[in-house]
């Protein structure tokens, strides 16, 4: 970074509310002219919202860095916190005359422990993404011939589905089920996707069951929209077994990308 050492320094007070009124205007004055000071300002206003430094903790408490927020709190992430502070007040107390860059030191120790727990959780990321690479619904057929107006209910079910109304979806298919003394495998499959769109796991894997299950011609599709449905979960072991029975037979649905993905979830 090419800012002054001195500009740093009024930046980390800035930051720390520690320039009095006076300086506090004409630091503000310069902001207005040098954009790697404001780039400065708002990188470390970033750092501060999101960490802090007493438990390691982040503003954005998702779903998808709950596993990184556990280690974070672990003894090895503690241990790795209190070796990079020890370096860090060596270096203060060897070099009294360099002001200690604060919030550049919150930066640099998070982002080592986010590289960490990057490559700790890859696994669960990679889920995910194997998931939203192989989850195409483009290549489910039509619930509706062409001119076939003879079931609405169909007709509407699949219109919300491509629309990704999924609640909706669900009430029609639910609705069409109910009334029905046999239900085409298909129907069970879009069934089934809606239920994983809703994250409702339990009721996709019960509906691909009952898929496999049935004398349809698409019995097979069950184990694959199985996989999938235990890819979401981050079930990495149900989704290697499904998949397993998949390709046991040449035959059933989407054997070469069963083949595939199982090499990609055993690396």
């Amino acid at each position: 970074m090419s800012l002054s050492e001195n500009l740093q320094n009024q930046a980390d007070d800035y930051l720390t509310d520690k320039l009095s009124v006076d300086a506090k205007k004409a630091f503000e004055l310069l902001l207005q002219d040098n954009q790697e000071l404001v780039d400065y300002i708002s990188v470390n206003k970033e750092m501060q919202a999101h960490y802090n430094e007493e438990d390691w903790s982040f503003a954005d408490k998702d779903a998808e860095v709950e596993g990184l927020e556990s280690y974070l709190k672990s003894d090895d992430a503690k241990a790795l916190k209190a070796s990079i502070k020890k370096v860090n007040d060596r270096f203060v107390k060897e070099s009294p005359s360099n002001k200690k860059n604060y919030f550049s030191y919150l930066a640099i120790a998070a982002s080592v422990v986010f590289l960490i727990g990057y490559f700790v959780f890859n696994d669960s990321a990679s889920n995910l993404e194997l998931y939203e690479n192989y989850n195409s619904w483009q290549e489910l057929p039509s619930l509706i011939s062409r001119g076939d107006v003879e079931d609405t209910t169909l007709a509407e079910a699949e219109n919300a589905f491509v629309n990704k109304n999924y609640e909706k979806a669900h009430l029609f298919f639910d609705a069409y089920i109910q009334n029905s003394y046999t239900v085409a495998g298909t129907v069970l499959l879009y069934q089934g996707i809606v239920f994983l769109e809703l994250n409702e796991y339990n009721n996709a894997l019960t509906t691909f069951n009952e898929l496999i299950e049935s004398n349809s011609l698409d019995n097979s599709k069950g184990y694959w929209y199985k996989a999938l449905t235990y890819l979401k979960m981050d079930d990495t072991d149900a989704a290697i077994a499904t998949l397993n029975v998949l390709v046991s037979d040449t035959s059933n649905y989407n054997y070469s990308k069963a083949q595939e993905l199982l090499e990609k979830l055993r690396d």
